[in-house]
């Protein structure tokens, strides 16, 4: 289980990085967060349909591939560097709707999964 969960995870990050840049190179400069913010809401949409399954298959593709594929701690670097920027109202608005895009993504994938 535990080299599952890793070999997913792994799969997840590089999924998330490739992801990240195909976003990055389509998206306009000024927009370029909403890369992992759009990659944050739809791993949480998809763990949310995980949710109501039984192991191991919430633990291998929930906890590796989607643990790893989301990232939040991204999305707050994102955050810092807006408010570098001097852009407060930005940073706050992509802040905020990182969290309440990202659980509403959640509770949406939990009723598709029949949680």
């Amino acid at each position: 289980m535990i080299v599952l969960v890793g070999l997913a995870g792994a799969a997840g990050a590089l999924t998330r990085w490739q992801l990240d840049a195909v976003l990055t190179r389509v998206l306009p400069q000024a927009w370029r967060p909403l890369s992992i913010l759009l990659i944050n809401v739809l791993g949480s949409g998809l763990l949310g349909v995980l949710a109501g399954h039984s192991a191991p298959v919430p633990v291998i593709a929930g906890a590796g591939f989607l643990g790893a594929f989301t990232t939040f701690s991204t999305a707050f670097v994102d955050v810092l560097r807006l408010l570098l920027a001097r852009r407060r109202a930005a940073a706050v608005l992509y802040g905020a709707a990182t969290l309440a895009l990202s659980v509403a993504a959640a509770a949406a994938g939990c009723a598709l999964g029949g949680w």
